[in-house]
C-alpha cells in the first residue's frame, strides 16, 4: 500500500473520530441535563394544585421552532406539538367562587331565600331586612304579608315602595337586595366534573363551567348550550370572550338550568410564524383569514409567499397545498379566501427558511468603495454603473480582481471574477451585467497582501503587535505601546531581529539603552524592520533575589524571599500556617535541597516546627535553617481518611459525602449509603473520576490543537491551489464545518466517566463492578428510572420519547419526523444509559430506558483524496 493512500485513510478516520467525539459530548450533556430535570421534578400525590396564571398565559401555547420545522416536507407530525387554544382559561376561573352578593340587573327574578334591605329615612328612620320565604312571600313592617316570588327586581321594588308609602308619610324609602339565594344547575357533557352544582343567584355560564372544573380538551368552546325547561335558550361561543374580551350570550342562570358542553367541533392547526400557534376550533364557514386572526396574526418574520396547507382528503390521503399570498394583508382585505375543514394544518414559514436573499430587487456592494451598501437593481445594470453610483473605489484598491457572488439556487452561489480597472474602462468582458441579489466585493490591497508588523513585550503599558509604517523607529513603537511602566529597567532593552534564508532563520539581538533614547540619543532610535520584537525588561528581571518555596497543606503556598537566618518555622508562618483542619500529628514535612553533588531530601519534626511558628521555642535541629532554592513540602499521611472522600448521590437511601477508607470498594460505599432506593435505575449509574476528566481534557486539547493547525494549513493552501470557484467554495465550506465541530469540542467539558459493566434489569452491582477500587474525589450518581429514550442531532424534532420495550431505532426516529436531509445515516450511534457507545460497526443491541440515539450531521464536503480513497476501496 502506498504512503499516499495510508495518509488518505488516516485522514478519513480522523474526521470520523472528530465528528463522533463532538456528538458524544453534545449528547451526554443533553442526557445529563434531562436526567437532572427528571430528578428535580417534585412528586405530586392526590389532587394536583392548579397554578396561578396571568391573563397573558390563559391562551399561551408552548414556543414553536418555526425555523427548524421549516426543514420538513411533511408537517403532519407538528399537530401533536400544538396546544388546543383556550382551555387554560379555566385553571384560573376554577379558583374564583361564583358571587353571592353584589349589584343585580333590574330583570333579576326574585325567588325564595333572596334578602331585601329596606331603608326608611326622613320623619322616621328605620332599617329592615326581610327574606323571601319558601312560599314566595315577605313580611313588611305595618304593611304585612306581600306575594313577591317570580317578579323582577324592578317590579318587586316598586311594589314594596308603593305598599309602604300607604303607611309612612314624609319619608324616603330605598329598597335593595342583600344576600342572594343560591340556585341549583346541572353542568353536563365534556367538563372535568359533570354533575349538579349549587351556585349563587348572580352566577352566569362561566361560573357554572368553572364550578365543574372547566371544559376538557375534548369539549367544544364554541357551542356551549344553556337549556331551560327543555328548550335551548342560548348558545355561548367562548372564542368571542377569549379573543375580544366580550361575552354577548353569557345569560344569567336560573334554578334548574342545564349547561351542556358537546364534543369539540372541527379543528384546524396553525404553526410557524404566527404570534399564537395552536389548534383552533372552527365555526361554520370560517376561513384561513379567521384562523390567522385567532392566532394573533403573522409575525414580522412570516413569509406569506410559501404558506403550506396539509389536509386529509375524503379518501383518507394526506394532501399538500401551497398558498402564495400577494402580501400580508391579502386575507384581511378578502382578496384571497381559503375555506378550511376539520384536520387542516397550516404552516407559515420564516423568511430565513426559504434560504433566499432577504432583500428584493437590489444588489449589495461591499468592500473598498466610497459608499458600500444596498442599491436598487435595474435591468441591464453593470459593475461600472454600480461603482459610479457608489462614488468609485478608494486608494489602495486591488484593481486586478473583484468578485460578483451570484445566487444560483437555494444551495449554490457562483463566483464571477473581474478586473476592476478594466470594468471601470467599460471592457465588456469585465464590466459584467448584474442580476438580482448579486453581491459585488471590491478588495483592498491589504486584504490580500499581509501588512508587516512589529511587536513589543515586557514593561510597557500596552505591549502587543502593531502595523509597521514607513520610517517607524523604536521610539514610535514605545509610544504606540503607551510608554514604559515605572518598573521598566531603562539601562538595557533588546531588539530581536530575524534574518531568514532558505536554509535557516537567524536572530540578531540589538542592545539598546532606553535612558539615552528618551534623552534624545538618535543612535538608540533604531529604524524598525518587519517582525522586529522589542523586549523591555523590569528591574526585578535582572536582579537576583534568593528564594525558597513551600507547597502542600499550608494556607498560602508559593515562593518567598529567603531572609538571613530564616528557619522552617519562619517560612511556615509566612505561608499562613497549616490549612484549617490539618493536624500536625498526622502530617509530615520534607525539605528538598539541591547541591553540586545532587539533591537531598530530609524530614523535619512538623509538630515542633508548627509550635515554633506559633511562638514556642524549638531546638535548632528540630527547626532547621533554610538555604536558597529549598523546596518545602507539607504532606498528609496516606491513611488519613478525613481528607479522602467520595460522593454518593441520586437514588440511594442515604446520599452524601463519605470518608474513604483505605482499600474501600464501590460495593462497600454503596452499602454504607443504605443501598438502592426502590425506583433506582442501576443500569444508568454514573461513576466519575476527576483525574480521568483531566486526562480527557488533555486529549481533547491535543486533538483540537491538531485540528486547528490542519484547518489553518488547508485554508492557506486553498489560496494557492488552481481550483474552480465552485470547488474552492465547497472546500471552504468543508473547513468551516470542521471548525464548527472543533468549537463544539472546546465548549464541552469532559466528565471523566468510568464505564460500569451493568446490564439493564440489574438490581445489584455485579461482583466485578462491586469490587472496583475507589479513589479520592470519585462521585457515584444513581439516577431514578427515567422512562424515556432521547433522540438528538440531525432530526426534525429532537425530543425525549416515552420508552416502550421492543421498539427499535427506526421506531423512535419515526416519532421525531425522521432524519434531516443532511443527516449522516451511516454515522448514527447510540449512547447507552450505562455509558457505552454502539455504532453500526459494533452492532446495535436492544434499546433501554435512558439510552440516547444520536444522528450526526453529514460533512458538507469530501476532499478529493477521500473520494479517491473510496474508489480504491478505502473505508
Amino acid at each position: 500500500m502506498s504512503l499516499a493512500r495510508v495518509l488518505r485513510i488516516l485522514r478519513w478516520w480522523q474526521g470520523r473520530l472528530l465528528a463522533l467525539s463532538a456528538g458524544i459530548l453534545l449528547a451526554m450533556a443533553v442526557v445529563s441535563g434531562l436526567s437532572a430535570a427528571q430528578e428535580a421534578a417534585p412528586e405530586v400525590a392526590g389532587q394536583p394544585t392548579l397554578p396561578a396564571v396571568s391573563a397573558a398565559d390563559l391562551w399561551a401555547s408552548p414556543p414553536f421552532d418555526a425555523q427548524a420545522s421549516g426543514q420538513t416536507d411533511s408537517q403532519w407530525e407538528l399537530r401533536s406539538r400544538l396546544t388546543p387554544f383556550g382551555y387554560r382559561l379555566f385553571q384560573q376561573l376554577a379558583l374564583t367562587p361564583p358571587p353571592v352578593t353584589g349589584p343585580v340587573h333590574p330583570s333579576y327574578r326574585i325567588g325564595p331565600d333572596d334578602e331585601f334591605v329596606i331603608q326608611i329615612s326622613g320623619a322616621v328612620s328605620e332599617r329592615h331586612s326581610v327574606v323571601v320565604d319558601q312560599e314566595g312571600r315577605i313580611f313588611l313592617p305595618k304593611a304585612g304579608v306581600l306575594e313577591i316570588s317570580g317578579l323582577t327586581f324592578d317590579e318587586a321594588r316598586a311594589l314594596i315602595q308603593r305598599k309602604l308609602f300607604e303607611f309612612y308619610v314624609g319619608v324616603d324609602i330605598t329598597v335593595s337586595l342583600g344576600r342572594l339565594r343560591t340556585i341549583q344547575v346541572w353542568v353536563l357533557g365534556e367538563v372535568l366534573h359533570p354533575g349538579q352544582y349549587t351556585i349563587g343567584g348572580l352566577a352566569n355560564v362561566m361560573h357554572a363551567l368553572a364550578a365543574a372544573g372547566g371544559i376538557v380538551e375534548s369539549g367544544s368552546l364554541r357551542n356551549v348550550r344553556v337549556v331551560r325547561a327543555g328548550q335551548v335558550i342560548a348558545v355561548v361561543d367562548l372564542y368571542e370572550f377569549l379573543i375580544t374580551g366580550t361575552l354577548g350570550a353569557n345569560v344569567r342562570l336560573q334554578d334548574g338550568d342545564v349547561i351542556s358542553v358537546p364534543v369539540v367541533g372541527p379543528q384546524a392547526g396553525v404553526a410557524g410564524e404566527v404570534r399564537r400557534p395552536g389548534l383552533y376550533e372552527l365555526a361554520q364557514g370560517e376561513t384561513l383569514a379567521d384562523l390567522i386572526e385567532y392566532a394573533g396574526g403573522f409575525t414580522a418574520q412570516a413569509d406569506v409567499r410559501f404558506i403550506r396547507l396539509e389536509r386529509i382528503s375524503e379518501d383518507g390521503q394526506r394532501t399538500l397545498r401551497d398558498i402564495a399570498l400577494p402580501d400580508r394583508d391579502a386575507l384581511t382585505r378578502g382578496e384571497v379566501t381559503i375555506a378550511l375543514q376539520d384536520g387542516d394544518l397550516v404552516f407559515i414559514p420564516s423568511v430565513d427558511s426559504a434560504r433566499l436573499p432577504a432583500w428584493g430587487d437590489e444588489v449589495r456592494l461591499e468592500g473598498h468603495v466610497l459608499r458600500p451598501g444596498r442599491y436598487q437593481w435595474v435591468e441591464g445594470m453593470t459593475v461600472r454603473q454600480l461603482l459610479e453610483r457608489a462614488g468609485g473605489v478608494l486608494d489602495e484598491t486591488l484593481m486586478a480582481r473583484g468578485e460578483v457572488l451570484r445566487f444560483v439556487s437555494q444551495d449554490t452561489r457562483r463566483v464571477l471574477p473581474f478586473d476592476v480597472s478594466l470594468a471601470l474602462q467599460g471592457d465588456p468582458e469585465h464590466d459584467l451585467e448584474l442580476s438580482r441579489w448579486d453581491i459585488i466585493t471590491i478588495y483592498s490591497v491589504r486584504d490580500v497582501i499581509p501588512q508587516p508588523v512589529v511587536r513589543s513585550a515586557g514593561q510597557l503599558h500596552e505591549p502587543g503587535e502593531y502595523p509597521l509604517t514607513p520610517g517607524m523607529r523604536v521610539r514610535d513603537l514605545i509610544f504606540r505601546s503607551r510608554e514604559l511602566t515605572d518598573a521598566a529597567y531603562v539601562s538595557r532593552a533588546e531588539l530581536f531581529r530575524a534574518h531568514r534564508t532558505e536554509a535557516y532563520e537567524l536572530r540578531e539581538v540589538i542592545v539598546l539603552n532606553l535612558e539615552r533614547l528618551l534623552q534624545g540619543d538618535e543612535s538608540q532610535n533604531v529604524l524598525l524592520e518587519p517582525d522586529d520584537l522589542l523586549m523591555v525588561y523590569g528591574a526585578d528581571d535582572l536582579m537576583h533575589v534568593p528564594q525558597v518555596r513551600i507547597a502542600g497543606l499550608v494556607r498560602n503556598p508559593g515562593t518567598y524571599e529567603l531572609t538571613k537566618g530564616m528557619r522552617l518555622s519562619d517560612l511556615l508562618a509566612r505561608a499562613g500556617g497549616l490549612q484549617a483542619g490539618a493536624d500536625p500529628a498526622v502530617a509530615r514535612v520534607e525539605i528538598f535541597r539541591r547541591s553540586p553533588h545532587g539533591a537531598t531530601v530530609f524530614e523535619a519534626d512538623l509538630p515542633a516546627v508548627h509550635a515554633a511558628a506559633l511562638g514556642a521555642a524549638a531546638a535548632d535541629d528540630a527547626d532547621p535553617l533554610l538555604q536558597e532554592g529549598d523546596t518545602v513540602y507539607v504532606r498528609t499521611r496516606f491513611d488519613y481518611a478525613s481528607l479522602r472522600t467520595v460522593q454518593v448521590s441520586g437514588a440511594v437511601r442515604y446520599p452524601g459525602t463519605y470518608a474513604l477508607r483505605p482499600g474501600e470498594r464501590l460495593g462497600d460505599v454503596l452499602e454504607r449509603a443504605g443501598g438502592l432506593a426502590d425506583d433506582a435505575y442501576l443500569y444508568g449509574a454514573v461513576l466519575t473520576r476527576p483525574s480521568l476528566a483531566e486526562q480527557q481534557q488533555r486529549f481533547i486539547q491535543d486533538l483540537v490543537q491538531s485540528e486547528l493547525l490542519y484547518i489553518e494549513r488547508e485554508r492557506a493552501r486553498l489560496e494557492e491551489m488552481p481550483l474552480t470557484a465552485d470547488e474552492r467554495e465547497r472546500r471552504w465550506r468543508a473547513l468551516e464545518h470542521r471548525a464548527n465541530m472543533v468549537e463544539i469540542m472546546q465548549s464541552r467539558a469532559p466528565q471523566g466517566r468510568v464505564i460500569l459493566d451493568v446490564r439493564a434489569g440489574d438490581n445489584e452491582l455485579p461482583p466485578d463492578v462491586a469490587d472496583f477500587l475507589l479513589l479520592h474525589g470519585d462521585q457515584l450518581h444513581v439516577p431514578y428510572y427515567p422512562g424515556t429514550v432521547l433522540v438528538a442531532g440531525a432530526v426534525y424534532m429532537p425530543e425525549a420519547l416515552l420508552y416502550v420495550p421492543g421498539r427499535t431505532i427506526d421506531d423512535y426516529l419515526r416519532q421525531v419526523g425522521g432524519p434531516l436531509r443532511d443527516a449522516d445515516l451511516d454515522g448514527i450511534y447510540v449512547i447507552k444509559a450505562n455509558g457505552r457507545v454502539e455504532t453500526r460497526w459494533t452492532g446495535f443491541s436492544e434499546l433501554h430506558a435512558g439510552d440516547a440515539i444520536v444522528v450526526p450531521y453529514r460533512a458538507e464536503f469530501e476532499t478529493a483524496a477521500v473520494a479517491a480513497g473510496r474508489e480504491e476501496g478505502a473505508p
